[in-house]
């Protein structure tokens, strides 16, 4: 099973995608900023991350660069309402990029892509 770490500030919108993902048989944990993030990533590594951009509690562009350094391998799917956040992301090893707003299935397409990308033998 893959385990997904949702990392976002809005309580609301997590929750939104928990359950969406909880619904497809992903195992997920959540934190509510960048340093739970990286605290739950040290402790139990996910499979793959979905992390917002802009959080009061440790912003997601260093969240990607301190995953980049710890686990360079780990799919990181950045999130954001604003896309020059997004290339930024991306340009710091983002896997996959989603502006807000988007659809459920958007977003599990997105998810689908990093992981198969993760798995696929080299």
């Amino acid at each position: 099973m893959t385990t997904v770490l949702i990392i976002d500030d809005d309580d609301v919108f997590r929750a939104t995608m928990r359950d969406a993902l909880l619904e497809e048989g992903y195992v997920v944990e959540e934190a509510s900023g960048g340093k739970a993030g990286l605290a739950c990533c040290r402790a139990a590594p996910p499979d793959v991350v979905l992390t917002d951009i802009v959080m009061a509690e440790g912003e997601g562009i260093e969240m990607i660069r301190a995953l980049s350094k710890i686990a360079p391998h780990l799919p990181i799917i950045a999130i954001s309402g604003q896309g020059e956040y997004l290339r930024s992301a991306q340009k710091l090893g983002a896997t996959q990029v989603l502006l807000k707003p988007f659809r459920r299935s958007r977003l599990l397409a997105v998810l689908s892509d990093a992981v198969a990308v993760e798995i696929t033998p080299t």
